[in-house]
């Protein structure tokens, strides 16, 4: 380089390939790889001999290996930055890691499939670009103005070195490094201080934060660096003007960007409020901005100043204005358009309020307004504001429960006024726990939880209802719920004193157990097998409840005892061992004294009792033998307490006992006949002498106890017996299989005989399996409810009750008898079929609603049972939907959902009962209706192969539904068909989209009558005709010929429906339908004739009916609804012959 020549400081390199002013310094040639392999090596060992000045004469080849730095080997550009620093480097260098970077995370692979080896630096980049930067800042220190005449910095340079200082930061790894993002902070706060980079600056951190949203957060840092080490205050001023000054369009169309400002902004508002302050005037514009991003930033900005104005201490009164002002901005956007703003401004307000930045004049009102919240329709801002009255709660100024403390009095009408404000909140939140969002949940658990720390009584209704959600499949509810109960009843805030702490915990666990319903009982013994599981019942906790049982202490009261031994039940269900341990204690004082005095206690003892063999897996468990003292209790408290009219509770404990009985004995039917008969002699000894009469209440609970012996006989039979003829079987199976001598003397099973006695020798596999079945069937047909068994003698002076309701008339006697019938016909198909008659009669003409809602609930199971018995008489299972009874209808109708839904019974005609539900005047009943509709559509085309009978029933003059019911219970959504159909015209259907249209044609035909919607298909049909492929075409002609015929068929069905309204007052003679044949009364009586009047039902016209209803059902009805359409029976009177009492007047 000549003298003469100056060297002027190019805005890209290739400049200096050219002449651009007289006397400058132009590169005259760029050298070849080859030439600066040669050679560079000795201008590397020039330069450092020489020093600087010899920069002069090796210009031209350091300047050709930046040129061709790709080319040169990795090696010679170690070389060159080891002797010469150059900011060029930089950028190479980085870029190479980078792409270093990128090769590992997608590895390229040459032409033979094998991974091209990666050209690694020989040393740590990360290292030498610190200590690169290092040098720039260092050189940025000195005055190296003097360089330039005048000593002026061209602004060139500045931007060399600030843009090689944003390109590393442009690399999201490059800016994660705390230590090199702190020396580029300091590099360009000396540009910006020294150089007059303060505007360059501005306008690059806008454009970093709009293309890398990475460096949204950088740059806040950055930003609170310059102003706060540097003093550049205009740095941030004009940021934030120029993003004030960006429209409201393109922060709608960039939402990347947007939420790159929207981040700075919250994250500068943090770091500097005083500073964001003086420009919050040109950022509230965007509150009325179309991008809620930004709305949402520009409320967190004033959120934060707010804080940072109270933590300054003595707010003057312009500052207290300002604040007000700001406060009134948030409350504003409460009720904002959009959900996310009103969410952010909620968390914004339970911030302030952790922070208590709001005067105490204005909570009230805040409060309210969040309050009303909990109605959005939106649940991130329902879960918002419960979060922040929780924290409302735990940090207001009045106390811990609100009026705790002593407040001064002007503050009493405040804290009274909180204190109502959390109450009328609860029943609110309450709601929540049944919402279906699980964050609903979630806020609602923790609210109550809250809550109650803090004293509020009225949440203990809210706690309660968290405990069905134990059952919830969402695995995050239920823990959530889990550790909600821990927190309140496990955990003890004091932890001075362990014995002190564990009776708080029973007492709290007592607590939980007193005023409790079935249900919430049901819950809390989860609750409490959940915390057994989790280790989270200690044992001295257990051995408390236990000590409580037996009321070791002096202040243990018998309330308290009783309530012990329901949690020592819960916990038994998941840890059995302390029980075995304890069986006397629990017979001893559950079926002692205590337990003859309260029957209730004796009832819950037998539950307990019976957990020691309630696993099928336990089922091995050791029978006790018949005269063990848990029998002889049992047989003494049910014997003596039965003639103890007040007491309500022998029902309850006499089912419990007869299922501890069946579970425990080793010859349960005998234990309970020794009890049926010692019942009957102690009932003759306390008749009425003079009347010779027995009490009608002591019957109703004799009848009680057959019915619950019955059923459980027939579990008994059904899986206890079964189970040990398979496990006999298999054993038998087993050691024939080995060649072992098969014992002689096999067990006897309880009805008597051996294997081969019974049929089963010589059996194997599922032919034994079927001839089990058939054995047990036989014996519950022929030995159990009938013949000459004690259960077979009482079983028929019940049906004496119930063919003699005036004799008997008595509600509680009659439905003693109702129910205890129907688990008879449970156990036996030949004593269901020749009582079907008495039952439904019952079911139709009972004048006790009770009794008619009980069966509804029995039918049920009768038609699970026996299916084939019950389908002749369905359609009296749909009649009960008529009753005036709300609890009949509500039974039937539940149980009808469940029957049909589960294709127990077919859907038939008769459903129009449950169509005409929906127009019930009971909401109840109008829910569950359209409940089962709902639930009905989702079965394939169930709903529109029933539509036509429903609405020839409907129309019917003799069903007398009002017509405006009709069209209530037949209305369809037309305007939502239209509008889709519209949607559809609009869109251009390419072959594959038209195809799947076609095979879904099923699920819009029905809506082809309307014309509008007609009209819609014709506009996709007519696009198709033009665009589509040849192979389409023939498609598109079905598709037309489809919608011509629905289209037609549909208009015809709605004149006839007309047509049917129209002449719907007209009287006329139903056709098909099923006669009712009145028979003369029948004795059904031991000794007196029976007062009730049989009514039975043509099964041959019935099988008719059915037949001509298949029609109607999907293609995929199960074959086993099918099987009895035809199957057609004589009709039997039943009992035609008077039957003598084998139970006189002295049973």
């Amino acid at each position: 380089m000549n003298s003469s020549e100056h060297f002027k400081l190019p805005l890209k390199m290739e400049e200096l390939l050219h002449v651009t002013e007289i006397n400058s310094y132009v590169v005259e040639e760029v050298a070849t790889i080859r030439e600066i392999q040669c050679n560079i090596g000795s201008a590397n060992s020039d330069l450092r001999k020489r020093g600087a000045e010899q920069i002069l004469n090796l210009f031209n080849l350091y300047y050709s290996v930046l040129c061709k730095h790709n080319e040169l080997d990795i090696m010679v550009k170690q070389d060159v930055w080891t002797t010469l620093l150059s900011v060029n480097f930089v950028e190479i260098f980085e870029n190479a890691e980078n792409k270093a970077l990128m090769d590992l995370v997608t590895p390229r692979k040459n032409r033979k499939g094998i991974k091209k080896k990666s050209s690694n630096l020989s040393w740590s980049w990360k290292k030498e670009r610190e200590d690169a930067l290092t040098v720039i800042m260092q050189l940025l220190q000195t005055d190296i103005g003097r360089l330039w005449d005048p000593p002026i910095v061209e602004e060139e340079y500045v931007n060399l070195i600030s843009n090689c200082c944003y390109a590393i930061l442009e690399r999201q790894e490059s800016a994660k490094v705390a230590s090199t993002k702190d020396i580029i902070f300091h590099i360009i706060g000396l540009l910006i201080k020294k150089y007059n980079h303060s505007l360059g600056a501005s306008v690059k951190v806008v454009q970093l934060i709009q293309h890398f949203e990475h460096l949204a957060a950088v740059m806040a840092d950055a930003v609170a660096f310059y102003v706060n080490e540097y003093h550049a205050n205009t740095v941030a001023s004009d940021v934030i003007r120029e993003i004030t000054r960006i429209s409201p369009q393109e922060l709608c169309r960039d939402s990347s960007g947007t939420r790159g400002y929207a981040t700075f902004l919250a994250e500068l508002s943090e770091k500097i409020p005083s500073v964001i302050n003086s420009g919050i005037s040109l950022l509230i514009s965007h509150l009325d901005g179309e991008s809620y991003v930004m709305r949402n930033a520009v409320l967190s900005v004033i959120g934060t100043i707010v804080i940072s104005l109270v933590r300054k201490g003595d707010l003057d009164e312009a500052t207290k204005k300002s604040r007000d002002h700001f406060l009134d901005r948030l409350e504003a956007h409460i009720h904002d358009v959009n959900a996310f703003v009103r969410s952010k401004v909620i968390q914004i307000s339970t911030h302030i309020i952790s922070e208590k930045a709001v005067p105490i004049a204005r909570q009230p009102g805040l409060v309210e307004l969040i309050l009303d919240r909990l109605h959005d329709k939106s649940s991130n801002v329902r879960r918002n504001a419960v979060k922040f009255l929780a924290c409302y709660m735990a940090r207001n100024p009045y106390g811990a429960d609100g009026i705790s403390k002593i407040i001064p009095y002007y503050c009493l009408k405040d804290a009274i006024g909180f204190v109502k404000q959390v109450q009328n909140a609860i029943p609110i939140i309450s709601g929540f726990l049944g919402s279906k969002t699980p964050s609903d949940v979630m806020e609602a658990i923790e609210f109550f939880v809250t809550a109650k720390s803090f004293g509020f009584d009225a949440t203990q209704d809210g706690i309660k209802k968290m405990l069905p959600l134990v059952w919830s499949r969402e695995q995050t509810v239920k823990e959530a719920v889990i550790d909600a109960y821990k927190k309140l009843y496990l955990e003890n805030p004091r932890g001075q004193n362990k014995k002190k702490d564990y009776n708080a915990i029973v007492h709290g666990l007592l607590s939980l157990i007193k005023c409790s319903t079935i249900g919430e009982l049901i819950s809390l013994e989860e609750l409490m097998c959940e915390f057994m599981r989790k280790g989270l019942i200690l044992k001295e906790i257990v051995r408390l409840l236990w000590s409580y049982f037996i009321m070791a202490g002096d202040k243990v009261s018998h309330e308290d005892s009783h309530y012990a031994l329901v949690i020592l039940g819960m916990i038994a269900g998941e840890e059995k061992k302390f029980l075995f341990s304890n069986i006397s204690t629990l017979v001893e004082i559950g079926l002692g004294p205590r337990g003859e005095n309260n029957l209730v206690l004796a009832k819950d003892t037998c539950y307990i009792l019976q957990k020691l063999y309630r696993k099928k897996k336990e089922m091995n468990t050791a029978r006790l033998p018949d005269d063990h003292i848990i029998f002889e209790k049992i047989s003494s408290i049910l014997c003596t307490g039965i003639s103890d009219l007040k007491s309500n509770y022998w029902i309850p404990f006499s089912e419990e006992a007869v299922k501890l009985i069946y579970n425990l004995a080793l010859s349960p039917e005998s234990v309970c006949n020794t009890i049926m008969r010692c019942i009957a002699l102690h009932s003759i000894s306390h008749q009425n002498q003079e009347q010779n009469e027995i009490s009608l209440k002591l019957l109703s609970r004799f009848i009680t106890l057959i019915g619950s012996v019955a059923l459980c006989q027939l579990v008994h039979l059904d899986v206890t017996v079964s189970k040990q003829l398979k496990e006999r079987r298999q054993a038998a199976d087993k050691a024939r299989e080995n060649d072992a001598t098969i014992t002689e003397n096999k067990k006897k099973i309880h009805s008597g005989g051996d294997e081969d006695d019974l049929g089963l020798g010589g059996c194997m596999g599922a032919a034994a399996d079927d001839a089990e079945m058939e054995l047990i069937r036989q014996l519950c047909d022929s030995n159990v409810v009938t013949g000459n068994g004690m259960l077979a003698i009482c079983t028929n002076f019940i049906v004496s009750v119930c063919g003699n309701s005036k004799k008997f008339n008595e509600p509680g006697l009659q439905n003693a008898a109702a129910i205890a019938l129907a688990k008879c016909m449970l156990v036996s198909s030949k004593f269901c079929e020749h009582h079907l008659q008495l039952l439904f009669t019952i079911v139709e003409k009972s004048q006790f609603p009770s009794v008619r809602a009980n069966l509804a609930v029995a039918l049920h199971d009768l038609t699970v049972r026996f299916p084939n018995l019950i389908e002749p008489w369905t359609g009296h299972l749909y009649s009960q939907l008529k009753d005036s009874s709300l609890d009949v209808k509500r039974n039937s109708i539940k149980v009808l959902t469940h029957l049909i839904l589960n294709d127990m019974i077919k859907v038939k005609g008769q459903i129009s009962e449950m169509a005409v539900c929906l127009e019930d005047s009971s909401k109840e009943i109008s829910n569950l209706a359209k409940l089962f509709f709902s639930e009905l559509s989702k079965k394939g085309n169930a709903v529109y192969n029933i539509l036509p009978d429903i609405i020839s029933r409907l129309s019917d003059a003799e069903v007398g539904v009002p017509e405006a019911c009709f069209r209530s219970i037949l209305k369809t959504d037309s305007r939502q068909w239209r509008n889709l159909a519209y949607c559809l015209s609009l869109l251009n259907l390419n072959d594959r989209a038209f195809r799947k249209l076609y095979e879904n044609f099923s699920c819009f035909q029905h809506s082809l009558v309307d014309d509008d919607v007609d009209a819609s298909f014709n506009t996709v049909l007519n696009k198709m005709k033009r665009f589509a492929k040849p192979e389409t075409k023939v498609l598109v002609e079905e598709f037309q010929d489809r919608l011509n015929e629905f289209r037609n068929k549909g208009v015809e069905t709605s004149t006839t429906t007309q047509r049917a309204v129209s002449v719907k007052k007209t009287p006329r003679k139903s056709v098909g339908k099923a006669k009712i044949k009145k028979k003369k009364p029948i004795n059904i009586s031991f000794e007196d004739d029976s007062d009730v009047e049989l009514f039975d039902v043509d099964l041959d016209e019935v099988s008719v009916n059915v037949d001509s209803d298949i029609e109607n059902l999907d293609p995929g009805t199960p074959s086993r609804c099918k099987r009895s359409t035809t199957h057609k029976r004589r009709s039997r009177s039943i009992l035609s012959a008077k039957k003598k009492s084998t139970i006189n007047c002295r049973a």
